[in-house]
């Protein structure tokens, strides 16, 4: 069964900080980065790559991608 993970990465940090979390299902995921990630408040850009699972959505401070974990156990 496939996982998904998210990363976040922050803009405008010294240290290029990325925070990656893997849940068990594409709903959990996207809940996450619509409810942690990104407030009410913040607009974001999503973008989704044709080719592979992989969508990204861009805000002002961060970000966020969501990707398949192929073969992940669980």
């Amino acid at each position: 069964m496939n996982k998904y993970r998210v990363v976040r990465k922050f803009k405008n940090t010294k240290s290029k900080m990325k925070i990656s979390l893997i849940f068990n299902t594409y709903e959990e995921a996207k809940e996450f980065v619509e409810e942690v990630c990104f407030s009410d408040k913040e607009d974001y850009k999503f973008l989704k790559d044709s080719n592979d699972f992989h969508q990204e959505f861009h805000g002002s401070r961060e970000i966020v991608s969501i990707d398949i974990v192929e073969g992940a156990g669980g």
